[in-house]
C-alpha cells in the first residue's frame, strides 16, 4: 500500500507500507513521522484488517476505511490518503486504476445522503445553539478547561532554609504551590495573559520566578515575550513542547446582555468558573479612545489574564480588573486581543512598541519614582510643567524578547528614561531657585557659601575617655528642606546673618573596652528600649555606626556592625513569602545572620568610594552593608532593597547609591592629628567631603592646613589634641561651586577649644562667629557685664590671590565640665579670647 501525507493538498511525503500497525504523529518514535504542530506526538495509527487498510484516531477513537474513495482528514492542514487518490484528483481522471461507472452510482448515492446529513444539521444546530443560551457551566468548563494554564510562582527553596532556621518554622509552615495568575492558548506555545502579571502596572514590579502549569499537571518555562500592550493590558507568551492542548478561538462579536464566565485562578487556589453577564462596554477614563469590557461574572486575584467566554467557549475579553463588591469588573475585548494577535503572534517580524507612562493603567507619579529609589519633591505638585516632563516619558522596546532578557531590556529602558526625565526635572526646578536633592542648590548669590556641619548646639558635647576627648553624637548630615531653608535666607535677608544648618542623624558614642580605648562605637542609642526592624533598614531612615579602631579591611566589621544591629534583644522579622500558610504568619526575632556575603567597592553621587557587602535573606530581603575609610576606623550605613527580581535589584541599588547614599554627608569628626594627616596622603580619602579642598602637612612638630579654594596656607600649632576640619560648598565670582576647605577647629588637651576659621565677605555664614557676635552685642548692653563673659575674637579681612574678599577668624575657648557618670564637657563660647592665626598666601 502506498499513502501520501498532504498538506493542504500538496505532498508532504510518500510512505510503502507492507501489513501491519503504524503510529502516526510528531513523535521521532513513531514509524511514520509527521513533524506538524497541529499534530500530537502520537496522533493515531494505520492497519491493515483483512485486507483493508484503516485509520484509527487516537482523540476521537474513530476508525476510518483507507481507500480510493477520499483524503482522511488528520487536522485542518493535514490529511492522510491512497496514492492512487492523490493522483486522480490532481488529474481529474476518475477511471485510473479500475475505477469505472460504478464511481458515479456511488457519487449520486452520496450525495443524496450528504443532502439529509446537511438538513439534519442545520436542525441540530439552530436546536443547539438555542440550548446554548443556557449552557451548562461544568460542560463549558470541561470543554475549555485544558486550554486554560495557571501561572505558579517558584518556591525559593534557599529561603524556605532560612525560616527554619531563623524563624523557627517547619515543612508543615509551607504551602507546596502558589499560583497567582491565569492565562490561555490561543495558538499552538502560545498563551495570552494580562500584562501585569509579569511587571505590574508600571514595569516595575518584574516576575520572572514562574512557571505556567497546564490543566494536566505540567510546567511550562516561558520562552519567550511575543508582544504586549500594558494599557490593554495583554502579553502574548511563546512556550515550548505545548501543541497538544489545543487554544480558544476569539468570538466575532459581543452584545450588552449576553451570558459571559470567568475562567481563572481565583486567589491562587485553582481554576474556577463563575457565571455573570455583559454589562456594558466603557471608555478609559484617561484614553477616550481605549473602550473596556464590563462584566458583572466574578473576579478576584489570580484571575488576571484569564479568559472571558461566552456560551460557546469563545474569547470575549481578558480579565484584568476586579473591583470588588461592586461586581463590575474590568477586560480587554476580543476586538483588541484579535488586533494584538495579528499584530505579534501572527506577524513574525521585530517591532517596536511605544509607551507613554502617563497612560499606565492608574499610573501614579509618586509610587513610579519611589520604587526607583529616584527622589520625589513637594515641589513637583508645586509646578505641572516639572510633572509633565515625568508625565511624557516615552518608553520603547523591541519585540520579540527573549525571556531570558526580560529584566534587562525593560527595566534599563524605564531606569534610563526615568533618570534622563528626573535629570530635566531637576534643571527646571533650579531656574525657579527651588531646592532639590543636591547641595549645590542651596548656594546662590545671597548664601554664597554653606557650612553643612558646624561647632553648634547638636555636637557640642564630649566625652572624656582615656586622655582624649571625643564628641557625643556623630552620624551622617542630611540637607534642610525647602521650608527650614527658606527660613534661613529670610534671617539672612533681615539680620545679615545665615546660619545654616544640616539635620544631623546622631549616633551616639560607647565606650565599649573603656580599659583599652579599643572597639570605641558610635551607634544608635534606643532610649526606649524598642527593638530595631527590619524593615526599618527598608523603609525608614539611614541606619549608620561609626567604628573607630576597625578598619574596612578587618575581616570582623561586619559582624561588628551586625551585633550592634540585633542588639542585646535581638531584630524583629515577618514572614515575606508568599508560601508560607496564612495560620502560620508570624513576627519572630532575629539575633543574626550567618549567611556568606559578596564584597565589592562602589560610588555613590558624591563620587565617594564605599566598601559594600551584600548578602539574602528569605525570599526578597537583600541586605546591603556600605563602610567609608575614616582616618581612625570606619563610618558604615545599612540598607535593605525588598525586591525579588535580580535585574531590579541592581538597579534601585545604584539609584540609591546615586541620590540617596549620595546625598549624606559624612559629619567632619575631631581626629589624632597625625592620624589624619597619614589618612590624607591617600588620593581616594580626599574624596570624602569632610576632607574635601584642604591639605594638611607636619613639618617637624608643626601643622600647615592648606585652603586650596583661597589658596591660603594656615599655621596650627602642635599642642593640638584632636583636630577637624571645616569644610562646605562654595560659589566665586566664576559661579563655580565647589567643595571648600574653609580652616579648622581643635582641641588643647581637654581644657580649650581653639579655630581659625574664614568666612566669605559679608555672608556672614560662620556659625562661632554669628554666636560670638550676637553674645558680644547682648553682653555689651547690659550695665554690670562681667567682663569674663564678654567673647573676644582675633579678626583678619584678606584678598586672596584669586581676588575673594574673606574674613579670618581665630578664637579659644575653655572646656567646662559638667560631673555626670561620663563626665561631659561643653565650650563656653562666652569665655572665648583672641587666637592670632597665622597665615600666608599660596603662589
Amino acid at each position: 500500500m502506498k499513502l501520501v501525507i498532504r498538506f493542504n493538498g500538496l505532498v508532504l511525503q510518500t510512505v510503502e507500507l507492507e501489513s501491519g500497525d503504524y503510529e502516526i504523529g510528531r513523535d521521532p518514535e513513531n514509524q511514520i513521522q509527521v513533524n506538524h504542530p497541529s499534530l500530537h506526538r502520537k496522533h493515531g495509527k494505520i492497519s491493515s484488517i483483512q485486507n483493508k487498510w484503516v485509520y484509527q484516531d487516537y482523540t476521537t477513537q474513530k476508525i476510518q476505511t483507507i481507500d480510493d474513495e477520499g483524503a482522511i482528514a488528520l487536522s485542518s492542514q493535514i490529511d492522510l490518503a491512497t496514492e492512487t487518490y492523490s493522483i486522480s484528483e490532481k488529474t481529474g481522471d476518475v477511471d485510473v486504476r479500475g475505477l469505472r461507472q460504478q464511481r458515479s452510482h456511488k457519487i449520486m448515492l452520496g450525495l443524496v445522503v450528504v443532502a439529509a446529513v446537511f438538513v439534519v444539521s442545520i436542525f441540530a444546530y439552530l436546536f443547539l445553539k438555542n440550548q446554548s443560551k443556557h449552557a451548562d457551566p461544568n460542560r463549558l468548563l470541561a470543554d475549555v478547561r485544558s486550554k486554560v494554564v495557571e501561572f505558579e510562582k517558584i518556591k525559593d527553596l534557599a529561603a524556605i532554609e532560612d525560616y527554619k532556621k531563623y524563624g523557627g518554622f517547619s515543612d508543615t509552615d509551607f504551602r507546596e504551590n502558589m499560583g497567582y495568575c491565569t492565562g490561555f492558548f490561543v495558538a499552538p506555545n502560545v498563551v495570552l495573559t494580562a500584562s501585569h502579571c509579569l511587571w505590574g502596572s508600571d514595569f516595575l514590579d518584574l516576575q520572572t520566578a514562574f512557571e505556567i502549569r497546564t490543566a494536566d499537571g505540567k510546567k511550562f518555562q516561558p520562552k519567550q515575550i511575543l508582544g504586549f500592550d500594558p494599557v490593554r493590558d495583554f502579553l502574548f507568551l511563546k512556550i515550548e513542547g505545548a501543541e497538544s492542548y489545543g487554544h480558544l478561538e476569539f468570538a466575532d462579536d459581543f452584545k450588552i446582555g449576553q451570558t459571559v464566565y470567568t475562567l481563572g485562578n481565583a486567589h491562587g487556589q485553582g481554576i474556577a468558573i463563575r457565571e455573570g453577564i455583559m454589562a456594558n462596554e466603557t471608555q478609559d477614563l484617561n484614553d477616550p479612545t481605549i473602550k473596556y469590557i464590563r462584566y458583572s461574572a466574578g473576579a478576584s486575584p489570580g484571575n488576571s489574564g484569564g479568559p472571558l467566554l461566552d456560551s460557546q467557549g469563545r474569547i470575549v475579553a481578558l480579565v484584568f480588573a476586579a473591583t470588588g463588591a461592586e461586581n463590575y469588573n474590568l477586560g480587554t475585548s476580543c476586538h483588541d486581543l484579535k488586533l494584538g494577535f495579528k499584530k505579534f503572534v501572527e506577524n513574525t517580524e521585530p517591532k517596536e512598541i511605544k509607551i507613554k507612562v502617563k497612560k499606565l493603567f492608574n499610573f501614579n507619579l509618586n509610587s513610579f519614582l519611589q520604587k526607583q529609589i529616584l527622589p520625589f519633591l513637594a515641589e513637583y505638585s508645586e509646578y505641572p510643567e516639572v510633572n509633565e516632563l515625568i508625565d511624557q516619558i516615552e518608553l520603547k522596546f523591541e519585540a520579540p524578547i527573549p525571556f531570558e532578557l526580560v529584566g534587562e531590556k525593560i527595566l534599563t529602558e524605564v531606569q534610563q528614561k526615568s533618570s534622563l526625565a528626573l535629570k530635566s526635572v531637576e534643571e527646571a526646578l533650579l531656574t525657579k531657585k527651588q531646592v532639590i536633592l543636591d547641595w549645590r542648590s542651596f548656594l546662590s548669590e545671597k548664601t554664597p557659601a554653606i557650612f553643612p556641619s558646624q561647632f553648634d548646639s547638636s555636637q557640642n558635647s564630649f566625652y572624656k575617655y582615656n586622655g582624649r576627648l571625643y564628641m557625643k553624637v556623630a552620624g551622617f548630615l542630611d540637607s534642610p528642606n525647602r521650608k527650614d531653608f527658606r527660613a534661613y535666607v529670610e534671617v539672612f535677608e533681615k539680620e545679615k546673618k545665615f546660619d545654616f544648618q544640616a539635620y544631623g542623624m546622631n549616633i551616639e558614642f560607647v565606650p565599649v573596652t573603656e580599659a583599652t580605648a579599643k572597639d570605641i562605637q558610635y551607634v544608635l542609642k534606643n532610649t526606649a528600649k524598642n527593638k530595631l526592624s527590619v524593615d526599618d533598614l527598608a523603609h525608614g531612615s539611614l541606619y549608620n555606626q561609626l567604628l573607630l579602631n576597625t578598619k574596612v579591611t578587618d575581616p570582623d566589621i561586619t559582624g561588628k556592625f551586625l551585633k550592634n544591629f540585633f542588639g542585646e534583644e535581638g531584630a524583629l522579622s515577618g514572614t515575606y513569602s508568599a508560601f508560607i500558610r496564612p495560620q502560620s504568619y508570624k513576627t519572630f526575632t532575629l539575633n543574626n545572620f550567618d549567611k556568606p556575603m559578596e564584597q565589592s567597592q562602589v560610588e555613590d553621587g558624591l563620587g565617594r568610594r564605599w566598601h559594600r557587602w551584600n548578602f539574602k535573606i528569605f525570599d526578597q530581603i537583600y541586605f546591603y552593608i556600605y563602610c567609608l575609610p575614616v582616618p581612625e576606623g570606619s563610618h558604615c550605613a545599612a540598607r535593605i532593597f525588598p525586591v525579588e527580581n535580580n535585574d531590579r535589584r541592581q538597579f534601585v541599588e545604584a539609584n540609591f547609591r546615586e541620590h540617596i547614599l549620595g546625598h549624606f554627608l559624612e559629619n567632619p569628626y575631631f581626629w589624632e592629628p597625625q592620624e589624619l594627616v597619614t589618612f590624607l596622603q591617600q588620593p581616594e580619602n580626599q574624596k570624602l567631603t569632610s576632607l574635601r579642598g584642604i591639605e594638611l602637612n607636619k613639618t617637624n612638630s608643626k601643622y600647615s592646613l592648606k585652603l586650596k579654594t583661597f589658596d591660603l596656607e594656615l599655621t596650627l600649632p602642635s599642642t593640638m589634641k584632636s583636630l577637624r576640619v571645616l569644610t562646605g560648598l562654595y560659589q566665586g565670582k566664576d559661579q563655580q561651586t565647589v567643595w571648600a576647605g574653609f580652616g579648622a577647629e581643635w582641641i588643647n588637651g581637654t581644657s580649650q577649644m581653639c579655630g581659625l576659621l574664614l568666612e566669605p565677605a559679608n555672608s556672614q555664614s560662620l556659625f562661632v562667629l554669628n554666636f560670638l557676635r550676637d553674645t558680644l552685642k547682648r553682653q555689651k548692653l547690659k550695665e554690670e557685664a562681667k567682663k569674663d563673659e564678654i567673647p573676644r575674637y582675633w579678626t583678619k579681612n584678606i584678598t586672596t590671590p584669586k581676588g575673594d574678599v574673606v574674613q579670618l577668624v581665630g578664637y579659644c575657648a575653655p572646656i567646662k565640665e559638667n560631673p555626670i557618670e561620663i563626665s561631659t564637657y561643653f565650650v563656653d563660647l562666652k569665655r572665648a579670647k583672641p587666637f592670632t592665626g597665622n597665615y600666608k598666601a599660596l603662589k
